[in-house]
């Protein structure tokens, strides 16, 4: 299995970024989205992107030319040159911003430790084995929550946003993972398809572990 590690990446560059194109949208479409505006050019293939919080900046992943794998990179949505931020070693993926704005935290599949501590810049978090990814923070910054197969399958854990007390809050057969906390941060949305194998179903769990509850429950719907 690879290996993914989160990663801490402080004192973000300034980043230029991107001129919005217009694309049309399909009517059906229309329901949900409007006036969708193209925000990223020149690169393969580019996605999974996240806003910053004063939704100046963005942070996704992308192949770009020198590099085989997925990088992440920041972008001023008013710019067009992305900068890339992640190592550029090994698979990088799920970017997310810290609340203030300071930090990113993302997912690496690169096996130097070394490359963690690179300038003070990105420093491992998460290195026990495995899958770490898909995180997020809490809304006053001060936790993570992210999907880890540390125990076998993809389960859910909280820790402090310095990468210490790592504790378990989700352990069910199955996947578990794609967490977010609620706004008052007392409760963790996630999905799962412990119900049947890659259908998805949403729960909530509070942030002590003790408590969980199904949202959805329709086996038809992914």
């Amino acid at each position: 299995m690879i290996r993914r590690s989160l990663m801490l990446l402080t004192t973000l560059c300034t980043c230029s970024a991107i001129c919005f194109g217009q694309e049309s949208a399909t009517p059906e479409e229309t329901k949900y989205l409007d006036n969708i505006q193209r925000v990223t050019f020149g690169l393969p293939r580019a996605g999974e992107g996240y806003f910053s919080p004063d939704g100046q900046t963005i942070a996704f992943q992308a192949f770009s030319v020198g590099y085989p794998f997925y990088q992440i990179y920041v972008q001023a949505l008013d710019e067009k040159t992305p900068v890339r931020v992640s190592p550029g070693l090994g698979r990088t993926t799920c970017a997310y911003f810290s609340p203030d704005g300071e930090s990113l935290l993302f997912s690496s599949a690169h096996t130097n430790p070394d490359i963690a501590a690179i300038e003070k810049e990105a420093r491992d978090l998460a290195a026990a084995g495995g899958y770490d990814a898909e995180a997020s923070y809490s809304h006053d910054g001060k936790q993570i929550v992210f999907t880890s197969t540390r125990d076998g399958d993809p389960d859910l854990y909280i820790m402090n946003s310095d990468g210490t007390n790592v504790r378990q809050i989700v352990n069910q057969d199955g996947y578990d993972g794609g967490p977010f906390f609620s706004p008052d941060d007392n409760w963790v949305l996630f999905r799962s398809d412990r119900e049947e194998e890659h259908m998805l179903q949403l729960y909530l769990v509070s942030v002590d572990g003790k408590t969980e509850i199904q949202l959805t429950d329709d086996l038809q719907t992914v």
